[in-house]
């Protein structure tokens, strides 16, 4: 075949020809094609010799071979030639994408989903994906309709396109029983409780009246709302024509924030900016890039590493997500600890940066952020017995019946 599609990248929801001087094995790893008629992922094969045979995209060796633009296949006894061809455009790469891409929803749950396979294909996870699959072309679709011709999908402004980009994401996902068990798994019966204060705004986002929800539906207008967060995240942050990996690695931090013997002293301003529910605190400026720690009000105790590069546009928000954030606790021990999913290279970073705007006097941080609800009280009695007693330097200099030390003292238990 001649025509493919792209799932990510500069190109995403757009028809690829094989025949564009321009393209690349590279590019289609990175854009992630597939076949616009049975959903399934497909590999480049260029032609060295234009005279003797076109460039062409090919299937691979699915167990459903019956789509009309199949044309020839990776399989076992043609595979080392094919994927010499495609230059390693390999399936599993392809399809572990869109296990990140749904799982990104909640990292940490689904890599950790273990051992409960009796569970996620009980009768009532097998109705929800029965229903799902049966109503994709006729529910699902007049509910990505509404949000596609009401809000939009980024700022693409077309209606046509965004809906077919959407429904090709909701197809992709319909051929994997896996993932579709998991995620009814997630939702359905996991979170059950949280359900009811999620319907709303997704009933609002998709047009959905009451009298149209049943069970079923309105487990699953939940879920395509989750699933439309996560897939804006990806258009708008993620993809980049640098990156090959879309999604990056992470790995669990689990770790005390400050050991018996830790003494960190931290000069300077802490600037940061309260817009609505959000805060954003800059924690580090180099000439390329601004790091920031995300607060929302929404998620006590949690918080964001962000980088940003300085020549962003303006308009270009950084947003707290609670996918990617990070949670302040009190540990079995008593001490102050950290735990979340984040890409290794900013572990040590993002550890930094919260000791510093815990432990900065500039501004008070950990009033104003308990004042603001971005954490407990919990926790921010344990950070000001921190401060109090590992001596920080700036605490001491508070005059001795100022608010704010009297503030410090009380959350500490220290009179």
């Amino acid at each position: 075949m001649f025509e493919a599609k792209a799932l990510v990248g500069k190109k995403a929801g757009e028809i690829i020809y094989a025949k564009d001087s321009s393209l690349t094995h590279e590019l289609c790893k990175l854009w992630k094609i597939y076949c616009p008629e049975c959903k399934q992922f497909l590999y480049f094969s260029k032609s060295k010799y234009p005279d003797k045979r076109r460039s062409c995209f090919g299937h691979y060796d699915y167990e459903d071979k019956r789509c009309p633009e199949r044309s020839f296949a990776v399989n076992q006894g043609n595979q080392s030639k094919s994927l010499a061809e495609s230059h390693e455009q390999d399936l599993e790469t392809a399809e572990s994408f869109i296990e990140q891409a749904f799982y990104s929803i909640n990292p940490e749950y689904f890599q950790n989903l273990r051992g409960r396979e009796n569970e996620r294909s009980s009768q009532k996870v097998k109705d929800e994906i029965n229903w799902f699959i049966a109503s994709l072309s006729s529910d699902c679709k007049n509910w990505i309709k509404n949000y596609c011709q009401e809000i939009g999908f980024l700022d693409w402004k077309n209606p046509e396109k965004e809906i077919s980009y959407l429904m090709d994401w909701l197809y992709l996902l319909a051929r994997r029983e896996d993932i579709l068990e998991n995620l009814v798994f997630y939702f359905f019966l996991y979170r059950k409780p949280s359900h009811r204060k999620e319907v709303l705004p997704a009933k609002q986002r998709f047009g959905v009246s009451q009298e149209q929800l049943n069970s079923s539906s309105s487990t699953w207008v939940v879920i395509l709302g989750k699933i439309l967060e996560v897939l804006t995240m990806l258009a708008k942050n993620e993809i980049s024509e640098s990156r090959l990996d879309i999604i990056s690695p992470k790995i669990l931090l689990k770790t005390k924030l400050l050991s018996k013997s830790s003494k960190v002293q931290f000069k300077g301003k802490i600037i940061y900016t309260i817009f609505g529910r959000q805060m954003s605190a800059l924690v580090k400026k180099s000439r390329e890039y601004s790091d920031y720690i995300l607060f929302n009000e929404n998620y006590s105790d949690c918080f964001c590493y962000k980088r940003r590069l300085n020549d962003s546009p303006a308009s270009e928000k950084l947003n707290f997500s609670q996918n990617t954030s990070m949670l302040l606790y009190i540990d079995e021990d008593g001490d102050l600890a950290v735990k979340g999913l984040i890409e290794k290279e900013y572990s040590k970073l993002a550890i930094k940066g919260i000791k510093k705007i815990l432990f900065n006097t500039s501004g008070y941080s950990v009033l104003v952020f308990l004042r603001e609800r971005f954490i407990s009280n919990k926790v921010a009695g344990k950070a000001a017995q921190l401060a109090l007693n590992m001596g920080y330097v700036g605490y001491e200099d508070f005059p001795p019946s100022s608010a704010a030390l009297l503030k410090f003292r009380e959350l500490s238990g220290k009179y």
